[in-house]
């Protein structure tokens, strides 16, 4: 996968304030010619707040955080419909 692009995924989990867990599945061409999917966790730093746990969200490649978030979140794309907002 191609830092240079962004990607589009799912958020997993909040770690910690401004601290995402996201998921990008990917389908990969195994040596016997069948599609194997491919699952990658990834930090993501969110400096607003703005996601939660079950958006899908863009993201893309920046400077490091941490020693793990070197994603940044772009935008959310879509909330989640189950989750309970007061």
């Amino acid at each position: 996968m191609s830092k240079k692009l962004g990607t589009t995924s799912g958020v997993v989990h909040s770690v910690a304030p401004k601290s995402l867990v996201v998921i990008v599945s990917r389908k990969v061409k195994n040596h016997l010619g069948r599609y194997v999917s491919h699952t990658t966790k990834m930090h993501v730093h969110d400096e607003a707040c703005t996601a939660k746990t079950g958006d899908q969200v863009s993201i893309i490649p920046c400077k490091p955080f941490s020693k793990q978030k070197t994603w940044k979140l772009h935008e959310v794309i879509s909330k989640s419909a189950d989750r309970g907002e007061s």
